[in-house]
């Protein structure tokens, strides 16, 4: 009988990294398709993928990175800095701390001890947060805590399937206890949050839609995270297309950012119509000069975003070029 599990698991084995090799395998057709055929013939930022690279290790600060990553991964799950040990944010911090102590023997027993479904799951989340963890640090692109999102969201369905494997009885009681605390916890705290600060939860990215509608505009331009959403929100009304800031002849201006973007978009299809300008109040720095360059006026908005009022398309299309469109 024992024989004949062996050579059952051996051949389950065989079939899954067949499985693999064969998604490696379209993952890699996939990739040359679109970076040698579909470059040719449509546009867009075929080159962002193929643009990434390693960091220059000795001048990027990897163990920074390394830091930064671990400590978002924590906030990811609730964990916040900064906060009195006793208080009620120390209370979800320790219970989140304590989750993932409860966490790591829970999948340890299922690595060694599960199904073979799930030891799958259990070894895609491992593996997850490993290859994340190390993108995020031997990369070049830039990490934001917002990754850890995908590794956390396949954390949940794994963990349960866990629990409801695990015999230890004391172990899975404990841990599902633990978990639910710091869940509930930490919705509470992101409630408490949101109440404390309405400015939050209120988006200011319908106050710019009203302001963009009380002035008769449908056409204008924003940084990637504010422009495809404003159409969306404008139920499609207002046709706002992605830039981004690049330094150009040693001053900051802005480019077309051709992600999810029509390559007619960057058309200078209404040359004489005024348009707008949406920035992150953040992303409004080191922008004189080309707001300077396409007559933009500020309208004053309370919160995040700043709007910026540009006379004619054709004039936002010049004040791209640090010469101001001339030659």
């Amino acid at each position: 009988m024992a024989g004949g599990e062996k050579t059952l698991d051996r051949r389950e084995d065989a079939r899954d990294l067949r499985m693999a090799l064969a998604a490696l395998a379209a993952c890699a057709a996939g990739y040359l398709i679109a970076d040698k055929l579909l470059s040719r013939v449509l546009h867009g930022s075929f080159d962002y993928y193929g643009g990434v690279a390693y960091a220059d290790w000795g001048a990027k600060d990897m163990f920074g990175v390394l830091q930064s990553a671990l400590s978002g991964l924590l906030g990811v799950a609730g964990f916040e800095g900064g906060v009195p040990l006793f208080g009620g944010q120390g209370i979800v911090n320790a219970l989140v701390l304590l989750s993932l102590f409860a966490g790591a023997p829970l999948l340890a027993r299922a690595l060694r001890r599960g199904d073979r479904t799930l030891r799958f799951g259990a070894l895609m989340l491992v593996f997850s947060g490993a290859l994340s963890l190390a993108a995020f640090v031997l990369l070049s692109a830039l990490y934001f805590d917002r990754y850890w999102i995908s590794v956390t969201a396949l954390g949940v369905p794994v963990i349960f399937a866990c629990l409801s494997a695990e015999d230890n009885v004391p172990l899975r009681r404990m841990a599902a206890l633990l978990f639910a605390a710091s869940c509930l916890l930490t919705s509470l705290s992101c409630v408490r949050y949101a109440m404390k600060n309405p400015e939050v939860e209120r988006d200011m990215r319908g106050v710019a839609i009203d302001a963009i509608r009380e002035r008769g505009l449908d056409k204008g331009y924003a940084t990637f995270w504010n422009a495809n959403i404003v159409t969306e929100l404008s139920n499609g009304e207002i046709d706002v297309v992605s830039v981004a800031k690049t330094v150009r002849d040693g001053e900051t201006t802005l480019e077309p950012y051709r992600w999810l973007e029509a390559e007619e978009d960057f058309l200078l299809d209404r040359p004489d119509e005024p348009v707008f300008l949406l920035l992150g109040t953040w992303e409004s720095d080191g922008m004189d000069g080309f707001l300077a360059r396409a007559g933009a006026q500020r309208v004053a908005l309370e919160g995040y975003i700043d709007l910026y009022l540009i006379p004619s398309q054709r004039a936002f299309f010049e004040a791209m070029e640090p010469s101001g469109g001339e030659g």
